[in-house]
């Protein structure tokens, strides 16, 4: 992988990503049914360009590999670098961004909605997944 600044879209091996964050299986249900029906990729995942952990796409990713998808959009962010920030969503699990790296690594997902990863776009504290642009790649060209 070759850094990237926040905006280009590039193909990443799916084979090669790590998860910090376990998905909700409804929802991983009803996007996939909306991505097949599609028959489009729209959205990119962010992902750190070091380790190759997802920060923001955790259900397109796994949508990506049960669809037998090879590739996947992303956007590869310097995580310790970007002024990318990440926020605990459950008082009960403190995290950071060596708690989520060191997660990803030993395969030890958080529960769903653990983490939340921000950064500041036009002077805003928004969610990552905002730095992405909406992109439309035909599902046949990520097999």
């Amino acid at each position: 992988m070759t850094k990237k600044t926040l905006l280009d879209v590039e193909l990443c091996d799916v084979r090669i990503l790590k998860t910090h964050e376990e998905i909700n299986p409804d929802r991983f249900v009803e996007l996939k049914a909306k991505i097949e029906k599609d028959g489009f990729w729209t959205h990119p995942i962010v992902i750190d360009h070091d380790h190759g952990v997802v920060l923001d796409g955790h259900h397109r990713f796994e949508i990506a590999k049960a669809l037998g998808l090879r590739r996947i959009p992303v956007i590869l962010v310097d995580y310790f670098g970007s002024g990318i920030e990440v926020c605990q969503r459950r008082s009960d699990i403190p995290v950071s961004k060596e708690s989520v790296i060191r997660q990803a690594k030993a395969k030890q997902n958080y529960p769903h909605k653990t983490t939340k990863h921000t950064c500041v776009i036009n002077g805003e504290n928004c969610p990552i997944i905002h730095m992405a642009p909406e992109i439309r790649i035909p599902l046949s060209d990520l097999r």
